[in-house]
């Protein structure tokens, strides 16, 4: 019995070692696609004509959900279409709230380094991560036309889908892995019973 107990121990003892240990499917990551369009945009302070009149972007975002705020960063965005000609990568600012998160896309000129004009964008959503994502404003900048900034007057279409996961994280295979050989690896060392018989 005490040799059982010994084993046991040994046994609690590396699966609450295993449990403390840092893994990748603690994290909340989360991708999802965001396809929009705005079709009425117009130039400010005026006048001009607008060089985009239908601005049309897929972007697929990756980011860790548990992170409270991610500030001017392009790890984890990707830019899949944005038929408006961009000095820089885009970038985003993430902020996470409890009612699904605030989002601003835009290109790393404005979000990373504060600097103005060029070909540029910044497009905001709110609600981001909730079932009903929420365009909000979105305006343009073109070497074409400097003196003005392109707006769009009504919401824009805005879709956002979650891409799924295709694998179960790794983390998890070896932990469950490594409690079955302890399990194994503990009844294996028992000491057999031995019976008497009269």
């Amino acid at each position: 019995m005490r040799y059982f107990l010994e084993r046991l121990n040994q046994f609690l003892v590396a699966l609450i070692f295993l449990w403390g240990l840092p893994s990748s499917a603690d994290a909340a990551i989360i991708t999802r696609t965001i396809s929009f369009s705005a079709n009425d945009i117009f130039a400010s302070p005026g006048p001009g004509v607008p060089p985009y009149p239908n601005v049309q972007g897929i972007f697929t975002l990756t980011i860790d959900d548990s992170v409270s705020q991610l500030e001017g960063t392009t790890i984890g965005l990707v830019q899949n279409s944005f038929n408006v000609p961009l000095d820089a990568p885009a970038g985003f600012i993430w902020i996470h709230d409890v009612l699904g998160g605030f989002l601003i896309l835009g290109g790393t000129n404005n979000l990373v380094n504060g600097t103005n004009g060029g070909n540029d964008f910044i497009f905001l959503i709110t609600n981001f991560l909730s079932s009903t994502p929420t365009p909000g404003f979105f305006a343009y900048t073109s070497t074409i036309d400097p003196l003005n900034g392109f707006l769009n007057r009504v919401p824009l279409d805005l879709v956002v889908e979650a891409v799924p996961t295709a694998i179960p994280e790794p983390a998890t295979w070896v932990l469950l892995i490594v409690g079955f050989g302890l399990v194994g690896g503990v009844a294996r060392m028992r000491p057999a019973r031995q019976f008497i018989t009269q």
